[in-house]
């Protein structure tokens, strides 16, 4: 949750996106706002950056910038996409209008990022960036998070997430699984001694789920995530 002036900050900086196609500076924001110290100005966006509204890149100018997907690269990284006048967009791509396409994809219900919960099923299709979609097709879909426990993978309450659908992974992939035949849930997955699945939350509040590998059932693997204010 976001105090007022902090919601503020980053409803100026979207606002500086969207009518002049780049970032403001922190005089502008301070300006703007009627913050006389600058480093008001950086707390704020700091607190924007620790909390994944925002990210900055070190080295240059005008670099704050407000994060609405985030996605993997071609090395299985999760990195930004960042918000520009003509679309969304990574550092690494040439031609951004080439990523600005969009594909309808299914909304299939709610997964727990924290202690598993019923699987839901409803109704709904949301918009999502090709890059996040790729060539997979038919065979993406998207759920909404509900809790906090992969924040440390910045996922986080009220996220949607794009998921591949899939039955295996390599250890240490996200994947959305059903637990004991109807409990959804958003963890690491590590094949681990005895025939256990171990199924890892990335916030140190948490505990490990850990079961028999005929409980969990994987439905997909993580691919990126939509984040609304």
């Amino acid at each position: 949750m976001l105090s007022k002036k902090q919601k503020d900050v980053f409803d100026f900086i979207e606002k500086h996106f969207n009518d002049k196609g780049y970032s403001p500076s922190y005089e502008e924001i301070g300006d703007a706002l009627g913050l006389s110290s600058k480093s008001t100005v950086f707390k704020h966006i700091k607190s924007l950056k620790e909390r994944g509204f925002i990210m900055t890149i070190q080295g240059k100018k005008r670099a704050i910038y407000p994060i609405r997907f985030l996605n993997k690269n071609k090395t299985g990284k999760v990195i930004p996409l960042i918000r520009g006048a003509n679309g969304f967009y990574d550092e690494g791509v040439e031609n951004i209008d080439n990523i600005n396409n969009i594909s309808r994809i299914p909304l299939y219900g709610y997964i727990a990022a924290g202690y598993p919960i019923e699987a839901v099923q409803i109704e709904e299709f949301i918009d999502a960036p090709d890059s996040l979609v790729g060539s997979a097709g038919k065979s993406v879909f998207a759920l909404k998070v509900k809790g906090d426990s992969m924040i440390e993978d910045m996922i986080m309450d009220g996220d949607i997430i794009i998921l591949k659908k899939c039955s295996e992974v390599p250890n240490g992939k996200i994947v959305a699984a059903i637990v004991d035949g109807y409990e959804a849930t958003l963890k690491r997955f590590y094949k681990i001694m005895d025939g256990k699945i171990k199924l890892m939350p990335s916030n140190p509040n948490y505990n490990p789920i850990i079961l028999d590998s005929d409980k969990v059932k994987i439905i997909g693997e993580l691919a990126g995530l939509i984040r609304k204010y």
